[in-house]
Protein backbone atom coordinates (compact mmCIF):
# COMPACT_ATOMS: atom_id res chain seq x y z
CA UNK A 1 0.00 0.00 0.00
CA UNK A 2 1.29 3.30 -0.75
CA UNK A 3 2.18 6.35 1.41
CA UNK A 4 -0.86 8.41 1.61
CA UNK A 5 0.13 12.08 0.69
CA UNK A 6 -0.95 15.09 3.24
CA UNK A 7 -0.92 18.29 1.88
CA UNK A 8 0.81 20.26 4.93
CA UNK A 9 1.02 24.06 6.18
CA UNK A 10 4.52 25.03 6.31
CA UNK A 11 5.42 27.90 8.71
CA UNK A 12 8.85 29.61 9.07
CA UNK A 13 9.22 31.72 12.51
CA UNK A 14 12.07 33.45 14.11
CA UNK A 15 14.79 31.56 12.32
CA UNK A 16 18.01 32.73 11.31
CA UNK A 17 19.29 31.31 7.57
CA UNK A 18 22.96 31.27 6.96
CA UNK A 19 23.56 30.47 2.98
CA UNK A 20 27.50 29.47 2.57
CA UNK A 21 29.30 31.97 -0.54
CA UNK A 22 28.58 31.12 -3.55
CA UNK A 23 25.77 29.04 -2.99
CA UNK A 24 23.02 28.75 -5.46
CA UNK A 25 20.52 26.80 -3.82
CA UNK A 26 17.77 28.47 -2.37
CA UNK A 27 16.99 28.96 1.49
CA UNK A 28 13.91 26.95 1.29
CA UNK A 29 12.92 24.72 -1.12
CA UNK A 30 9.32 23.13 -1.22
CA UNK A 31 7.88 19.78 -2.74
CA UNK A 32 4.56 18.22 -3.52
CA UNK A 33 1.42 19.05 -2.29
CA UNK A 34 1.34 22.46 0.32
CA UNK A 35 -1.34 24.45 0.95
CA UNK A 36 0.22 27.32 2.34
CA UNK A 37 3.96 28.67 3.21
CA UNK A 38 4.26 31.46 6.00
CA UNK A 39 7.85 32.92 6.23
CA UNK A 40 7.75 35.40 9.74
CA UNK A 41 10.57 37.40 11.77
CA UNK A 42 13.56 35.38 9.90
CA UNK A 43 16.52 36.33 9.16
CA UNK A 44 18.43 35.31 6.05
CA UNK A 45 22.12 36.01 5.34
CA UNK A 46 24.79 35.05 2.86
CA UNK A 47 28.21 34.92 4.32
CA UNK A 48 30.18 37.97 3.31
CA UNK A 49 27.44 39.60 2.95
CA UNK A 50 26.34 39.55 -0.72
CA UNK A 51 22.70 39.80 -1.92
CA UNK A 52 20.60 36.58 -2.20
CA UNK A 53 19.38 35.23 -5.74
CA UNK A 54 16.29 33.18 -4.63
CA UNK A 55 14.54 32.68 -1.10
CA UNK A 56 12.36 30.07 -1.48
CA UNK A 57 11.83 27.08 -4.89
CA UNK A 58 8.91 26.20 -5.52
CA UNK A 59 9.37 24.34 -9.03
CA UNK A 60 8.02 20.98 -7.89
CA UNK A 61 5.34 22.61 -5.44
CA UNK A 62 1.87 21.62 -6.18
CA UNK A 63 -0.18 24.23 -4.29
CA UNK A 64 -3.55 22.48 -3.01
CA UNK A 65 -5.80 25.53 -3.58
CA UNK A 66 -3.46 28.06 -5.44
CA UNK A 67 -0.54 29.70 -4.50
CA UNK A 68 -0.93 30.71 -0.63
CA UNK A 69 2.57 32.40 0.60
CA UNK A 70 2.98 35.05 2.91
CA UNK A 71 5.00 37.22 5.25
CA UNK A 72 4.15 40.94 7.13
CA UNK A 73 5.76 44.08 6.65
CA UNK A 74 4.51 45.88 9.21
CA UNK A 75 4.37 42.73 12.26
CA UNK A 76 7.42 40.62 12.75
CA UNK A 77 9.08 41.69 9.00
CA UNK A 78 11.89 39.12 7.49
CA UNK A 79 15.56 40.69 7.26
CA UNK A 80 17.33 40.09 4.51
CA UNK A 81 20.55 41.04 3.29
CA UNK A 82 20.18 44.67 0.94
CA UNK A 83 19.84 43.81 -2.76
CA UNK A 84 18.67 40.70 -3.00
CA UNK A 85 16.64 39.72 -5.70
CA UNK A 86 14.10 37.70 -6.92
CA UNK A 87 11.99 36.89 -3.54
CA UNK A 88 8.45 36.99 -2.96
CA UNK A 89 7.16 39.90 -2.68
CA UNK A 90 4.99 38.42 -0.06
CA UNK A 91 7.54 37.11 1.85
CA UNK A 92 10.85 39.19 1.54
CA UNK A 93 11.17 42.16 4.03
CA UNK A 94 14.24 44.05 4.20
Amino acid sequence: MAPEKRNGRYRFVNNTFILRQGQVSPAIETFEGIESLEVHNNVFFRVGGAPIDKMVLETRTRWVAGRVSTGSEQLDPNRISAGSNCLDRNIARH
